[in-house]
C-alpha cells in the first residue's frame, strides 16, 4: 500500500503467513518513487523514481547503506500489573558476517531506549566453487554464496511494567535477518 502524501509504504509478505494468520508488514518511510512495477517472470519489484528505475532487493538504496529498525509492540508478558526487571537478551540473526546491530530495550511507552551494542560473529562463508556457473563471459548463473547465523547475548538493564524491544543495524550490500529475539526478566513488585 502506497501513501504518497505521507511518504510513505506499507509492504505485506503474501509468500507466508504467520502463526495467527496475519502477514509480516513492513514500512518503507520517507518514500520518494513514484511508481511501482513488478515482473512476475523473474520475480524482480522496479521503483520508478525521479532519475531512473531501480531494482528492489539489492541490500542498498541508491548503493548507499540504510537503517533498519524493527521494533515489537509493547507487552507485559502477560503480568500487567507486576513490574518487570529484564536480565539478559539474546538475538539469532541470519546475515552478513561481522553486522553490527544495536539492541534497544524501551519501557513504560518511553522512548528513551537503553541501548546494547551486539557484533554477528565474523564468520567465513564460503562458496561452492570459486567461479560462476558456465565457461564463458556469458555466464548462467552464480552459487549462493551462502548464509552467517549466530546467536548474541548480554546482560542488558532496566524494569517497567511495559516492555518493548527494537533492533537497529545498518544494512550495506548484504541480508539481515532476525529469527529469534529472547529476553530473560524477572517478577519485580506488584504495583
Amino acid at each position: 500500500m502506497y501513501l504518497p502524501s505521507a511518504g510513505l509504504s506499507y509492504v505485506f509478505d503474501t509468500r507466508g503467513k504467520l502463526e495467527d494468520t496475519s502477514l509480516r508488514v513492513t514500512i518503507w518511510p520517507e518514500q520518494t518513487h513514484t511508481n511501482f512495477a513488478y515482473d512476475k517472470t523473474d520475480n524482480v519489484l522496479y521503483l520508478v523514481q525521479t532519475d531512473g528505475v531501480a531494482e528492489y532487493g539489492l541490500y542498498t538504496d541508491n548503493e548507499e547503506p540504510y537503517l533498519m529498525r524493527y521494533f515489537t509492540n509493547h507487552f507485559n508478558f502477560d503480568m500487567p500489573n507486576i513490574i518487570k526487571i529484564v536480565k539478559r537478551a539474546a538475538i539469532t540473526a541470519i546475515g552478513s558476517s561481522s553486522q553490527e546491530l544495536t539492541l534497544k530495550i524501551g519501557y513504560d511507552y518511553t522512548t528513551n531506549y537503553f541501548s546494547f551494542p551486539f557484533t554477528l560473529a565474523g564468520l567465513s562463508v564460503s562458496e561452492y566453487g570459486i567461479a560462476e556457473y558456465g565457461d564463458n563471459a556469458d555466464t548462467i548463473a552464480e552459487y549462493n554464496s551462502g548464509i552467517a547465523l549466530d546467536r548474541v547475548d548480554s546482560s542488558v538493564a532496566g524494569a517497567g511494567d511495559i516492555i518493548q524491544i527494537g533492533i537497529e543495524t545498518m544494512i550495506s550490500g548484504a541480508q539481515m535477518s532476525v529469527q529469534k529475539l529472547d529476553v530473560y526478566a524477572k517478577q519485580g513488585r506488584v504495583i
